[in-house]
């Protein structure tokens, strides 16, 4: 799913063949997200009520089918149809919001570190696709590096699904011991966690989260190339950030089994906002360095993070629909990230404004995740039970 970063490659050479300026371009990015985005709760209960393996596999052959028609798209409208409603759809029914369910339902304790493998192989694949799209867009132009991407994504996923994904683990093999923080031992309904405080501060730091990345990986590479950076050399950039998103996702994850959840993630945004004003000072190749290491490191830690503590605080029984709710929410940041990015561009001539703003994103975030305090009520749960609450106490998740 490393897939879902290359959009950046192709902007440069869509907008060149289309005639558009760089805010009608990222106006589909954002459409993309958007219905990527609204579609999440409604994933969010699929998966609670027929199981992630279900979803997965539709998700694979219309994410697959979606990126190869954008090859064959001729007009705004084409672009819009393929791209951001069709490859939109697909991406919402094969990633974090489905990923989560199904290693929820596996991992009981250790989930930081398990969330965090399962992004560490988006950001491998972030490693890997972006500087072989770039090759692909060199050599054969953007509509065959979307044709080949979409054949390889719907051979490749729907093999990984069929072969390999099961909905629950064997009797008896979920993996409860260990040092990690247990699932919360309560349950809460949807609605009843939507109306709490925590919920919309996770979410709102997650809306910025999803600003950041969408706004890096549809504008990085042109940012770079502005520069005067070759498109190789942005790639390869781009990718060094995959790389760094493993190391920062794994150790994250690994810590916050060990911390909590609201240290680690709070600490995520708060490097991302000296990452962002490095950013924006780059001229030459050595000023890229720093803030790429920075934004690598930080570029997936949120989502294993955001999840788990979504688990910490209001079990799994829901969790779908939860997370996907407050995925939702960083979804409508990447809409926001991806044409806020090309509006203001167009608007100034530079990147510097929208820079700054990630990076004020960025520490309203950090505090933000930093307030969170929450404890269940009876009426607000499933199930509860006084010694169930008292060793959720004990576990300190929800400090």
């Amino acid at each position: 799913m490393g897939w879902r970063y290359s959009f950046g490659v192709f902007f440069k050479s869509m907008a060149g063949e289309f005639g558009w300026d760089r805010a009608t371009l990222s106006l589909v990015v954002a459409l993309n997200m958007l219905v990527f985005g609204l579609s999440q709760p409604l994933i969010g209960q699929l998966v609670d009520r027929f199981g992630p393996r279900r979803v997965l596999a539709i998700g694979s052959v219309v994410l697959g089918g979606g990126l190869a028609a954008v090859s064959m798209s001729q007009s705004f409208l084409g672009i819009v149809i393929t791209y951001a409603i069709l490859v939109g759809l697909g991406f919402g029914a094969t990633t974090i919001t489905v990923n989560s369910a199904l290693i929820s339902r596996w991992f009981d304790r250790n989930r930081g570190i398990a969330l965090g493998i399962a992004s560490a192989g988006v950001s491998a694949g972030q490693a890997i696709v972006i500087p072989l799209t770039t090759v692909v867009l060199v050599e054969w132009g953007w509509r065959q590096g979307f044709l080949i991407l979409g054949s390889l994504t719907a051979i490749a996923l729907t093999l990984v699904v069929a072969l390999v994904v099961r909905d629950q683990p064997p009797a008896g093999t979920v993996t409860g011991a260990g040092p990690g923080q247990a699932l919360a031992r309560h349950d809460v309904r949807p609605l009843a966690a939507m109306r709490t405080a925590a919920f919309w501060q996770l979410g709102g730091a997650f809306l910025t989260c999803g600003f950041a990345i969408s706004l890096m990986s549809t504008h990085f590479i042109p940012y770079a190339t502005d520069a005067g950076l070759s498109r190789e050399v942005a790639g390869r950039l781009f990718g060094l950030m995959g790389i760094m998103s493993i190391l920062g996702s794994l150790s994250t994850g690994w810590l916050s089994d060990r911390v909590g959840r609201r240290l680690p993630l709070a600490g995520v945004y708060l490097v991302r906002v000296v990452a962002f004003m490095l950013l924006g000072r780059a001229q030459t190749l050595g000023d890229f360095w720093l803030p790429v290491i920075l934004l690598g490191f930080c570029w997936a830690a949120p989502f294993p993070l955001t999840s788990a503590f979504t688990g910490d605080l209001w079990g799994k029984r829901a969790i779908a629909t939860i997370f996907g709710t407050i995925f939702f929410l960083h979804l409508v940041g990447d809409a926001l990230g991806a044409y806020v990015g090309g509006l203001l561009f167009d608007l100034t001539g530079s990147y510097t404004l929208v820079f700054t703003l990630a990076a004020t994103l960025a520490g309203l975030a950090g505090v933000s995740v930093l307030s969170i305090r929450w404890r269940p009520t009876q009426e607000e749960t499933f199930v509860v039970t006084q010694p169930a609450m008292a060793s959720a106490a004990r576990d300190g998740k929800l400090t």
